[in-house]
């Protein structure tokens, strides 16, 4: 059965369904569970060592927000991003979703978050024109960089990210 994609303009009018997240990958609908506490703590620590990384410069720090790559059939919804602060700013006056690709997006990989379409979601963020993609699987306790080299952050962005304050308050990850 061959369908046609869905657009981003048909999947704004999606109303989605209570208790489940929602993303538009490649002309599909793709719904998760929302996170679980392991998830939601290590995107909140990602968060913070992002926001400690931005402060002084023109970007923010933000989570969980749908953004629109009209071309790509896709709005996906990054665990935290960083985006240039005008952009967020400007998404916020016209209440409309961010249109522009992020610097850096950040998928935290649990078994709500399946592989499969966080793998797509790379590719779709790097074809969007997303700097960066970092990977953090909450299983194996790592963070994965893509693209690997050269390296096109800014330096305030290429700064090592410590494991141990990723998965701090972690289980079996204390220092």
């Amino acid at each position: 059965m061959n369908t046609s994609p869905i657009t981003t303009e048909q999947y704004e009018q999606f109303e989605g369904y209570p208790g489940l997240r929602d993303e538009l990958i490649n002309g599909r609908i793709v719904m998760n569970p929302q996170p679980k506490p392991l998830h939601q703590h290590v995107m909140l620590n990602i968060l913070g060592i992002l926001q400690r990384f931005c402060e002084g410069t023109e970007y923010i720090v933000n989570g969980n927000s749908n953004i629109k790559f009209s071309t790509l059939h896709s709005m996906p919804s990054p665990d935290v991003f960083v985006v240039l602060k005008q952009e967020w700013e400007e998404a916020m006056e016209s209440d409309n979703y961010l249109q522009n690709p992020p610097l850096l997006a950040v998928e935290v990989l649990s078994k709500a978050n399946r592989p499969k379409h966080v793998h797509e979601k790379i590719a779709i963020y790097l074809e969007a024109g997303v700097k960066e993609v970092w990977v953090v699987n909450t299983k194996e306790r790592s963070l994965a960089k893509f693209p690997v080299h050269p390296n096109p952050l800014p330096e305030f962005l290429r700064k090592e990210v410590d494991l141990s304050s990723v998965f701090q308050g972690v289980k079996g990850m204390e220092s």
